[in-house]
């Protein structure tokens, strides 16, 4: 392995630690009680969240996944089907109903949704990455050493695309997104050029109307000493790309038009897709505290600021499909936008909270996490 993708790799690395930084049976009888709704444990595990012990919302249903397996569980806890397997270290991503658990580092992926395995994928070389849309797409990252491929799967498991790049001429493949509805793709390489970090945007379109496009590749774009981690789309055809220095968004329906640019106010804690938007918290660390600068700023598919949330107590943000949660120990506020909805104090510091339907709510403890019913919604 040549000098200089080992420089790519190790910054990857860095980049991908700092981002899981900032992104990190039994019943029980507690009750919590917010200003407006009460909240029952009804179920409770035995083990805490690991990167190799995973619960998931995916969709209305619940998923627990380890190196062992997958299993769907009811809100009460309660098996109602399982997939064996033996993976050394375990990615599991979801977008609606669909949900994949990967192997990082060795060849076999799955394709699963609420009814159980849908697909199986042995790929020839090692799954460095991966990304699934809500109909069951699966983008894989593979790593042949001088070379790296973009694999795309339909839901049964079905290679349906492939794009081969070689690392001395297009760099180290970071990511790759998929849009649901549209078959278009984005996906962005990194290399060094003048001893700086070069990020190469491509944006591809997969479906009928790219057929004519030379290698689906709907246009390029370049960011000098700027390193392009991810990707979300926002409609059909807008996405925006996350920088280590700015959001920058983009459509591509007929031709690719720059929209907007929204620089970062400092750096963020965390990014999220909020349904059609953006959500950025920004806090600050105790020892270097500046309340004004604690807040969530919402951005629409425009790359316009849609509302902000003023909260100089929030440790950390989480997000589902209708909600923006605020974080600071086992206190957690709850947002449509920047509308308040309820408040409520839990018995442990929250690291993380799920809506899984109306009356239930996943939450994610540092030793354990549960499932809670409400009342008074």
């Amino acid at each position: 392995m040549n000098k200089l993708k080992i420089a790519i790799i190790v910054i990857i690395s860095a980049l991908i630690v700092a981002i899981s930084f900032l992104l990190y049976n039994k019943y029980s009888e507690k009750d919590y009680i917010s200003s407006e709704y009460k909240f029952s444990t009804v179920y409770s595990s035995e083990k805490g969240y690991t990167n190799n012990h995973q619960i998931i919302v995916s969709g209305d249903n619940l998923y627990l996944a380890t190196l062992e397996g997958i299993e769907k569980i009811g809100t009460d806890g309660k098996s109602l089907w399982s997939k064996s397997y033996h993976f050394n270290e375990l990615l599991v991503i979801s977008a609606g109903n669909y949900l994949s658990a990967i192997d990082i580092s060795e060849k076999k992926a799955f394709i699963f949704n609420e009814s159980g395995l849908q697909g199986e994928i042995t790929c020839a070389n090692e799954i460095v990455y991966g990304a699934i849309n809500d109909r069951g797409y699966l983008a894989l990252i593979i790593d042949d050493d001088d070379s790296q491929s973009i694999e795309i799967y339909d839901k049964t498991g079905e290679k349906v695309a492939e794009r081969v790049t070689a690392f001395n001429s297009s760099g180290y493949p970071v990511f790759v997104s998929l849009n649901s509805k549209t078959g278009k793709a984005v996906s962005s390489h990194l290399t060094l050029k003048n001893s700086k970090v070069e990020s190469v945007v491509s944006f591809f379109d997969f479906s009928g109307n790219g057929k004519n496009l030379s290698d689906r590749i709907f246009g390029y774009k370049t960011y000098e000493d700027n390193v392009i981690s991810n990707a979300f789309f926002l409609s059909s055809d807008t996405v925006a790309l996350i920088g280590d220095k700015a959001i920058y968004f983009y459509n591509f329906d007929d031709e690719l038009n720059f929209v907007a640019e929204q620089k970062f106010e400092n750096e963020p804690q965390e990014i999220f897709k909020y349904g059609n938007k953006i959500v950025i918290s920004y806090f600050t660390e105790p020892g270097n505290y500046v309340e004004s600068e604690n807040k969530v700023v919402i951005y629409n598919n425009k790359g316009e600021i849609n509302a902000k949330i003023d909260n100089p107590y929030q440790k950390r943000v989480d997000v589902d499909d209708e909600n923006i949660y605020l974080l600071k120990d086992n206190t957690v506020e709850s947002y449509v936008l920047n509308n308040k909805k309820w408040s409520s104090n839990f018995a442990k510091n929250v690291k993380g909270i799920k809506k899984i339907d109306k009356k239930h709510f996943l939450l994610i403890y540092d030793d354990n996490f549960e499932v809670l019913k409400t009342s008074g919604f």
